[in-house]
């Protein structure tokens, strides 16, 4: 594969097999529940070998509790932070103000005006 055909390929394209099996059972994990899910599912949404999931994950509650590490991460961080910034105080108003905004102002319609 030359240089330029390498450029064209989609982030999603490039990703390593790992991080299609996150972003796969993350997908399935939320459209249809994890009872809902199995392996051969994700494998095949992520367009890897089954094997993959054991090799990485060792089952589906790994790579479930994986995903929800990563989910997680950033509100567990902002839980934190509120409390270094306000020991023994309810932080869950700054919780919801720094990480539910964002959320909703990325999705908020912009204006096309020229």
């Amino acid at each position: 594969m030359n240089e330029q055909q390498t450029k064209n390929l989609s982030n999603e394209e490039q990703d390593s097999p790992r991080e299609k099996l996150l972003r796969a059972a993350k997908r399935l994990f939320i459209k249809k529940g994890y009872s809902r899910v199995t392996t051969r599912a994700i494998a095949e949404e992520a367009n890897v070998n089954m094997a993959l999931i054991k090799y990485y994950f060792v089952d589906k509650a790994g790579l479930f509790e994986t995903v929800f590490r990563d989910v997680a991460a950033p509100l567990l961080e902002l839980i934190h932070l509120a409390q270094q910034k306000k020991p023994n105080h309810d932080v869950s108003p700054y919780i919801l103000t720094q990480f539910i905004e964002p959320l909703l102002q990325s999705n908020e319609p912009t204006s096309n005006t020229a």
